[in-house]
């Protein structure tokens, strides 16, 4: 689990495809910020490199399923 600290700010950085999320938490990380990695884009390349069906255009629910459970049991950064 992640280990909070006494300053408990936290942001959500949400948006559609291709907006930018990734490059601003790498930018974020550069400038030695604490970061929660994406996990979707993780597991996405992960599945498509094994030919896998955790993924969301082919079963939905399996991959809700995982996501939700790699967020709550993620080693600590």
């Amino acid at each position: 689990m992640i280990e909070l600290k006494e300053n408990n700010n936290f942001y959500v950085i949400t948006g559609g495809p291709g907006v930018g999320k990734t490059t601003l938490l790498e930018e974020l990380r550069n400038r030695h910020y604490t970061i929660v990695p994406e996990i979707a884009r993780k597991l996405i390349k992960e599945q498509q490199e094994s030919n896998g069906e955790v993924l969301p255009w082919k079963d939905k629910e399996l991959y809700k399923k995982i996501m939700f459970d790699r967020s709550i049991n993620r080693p600590s950064s």
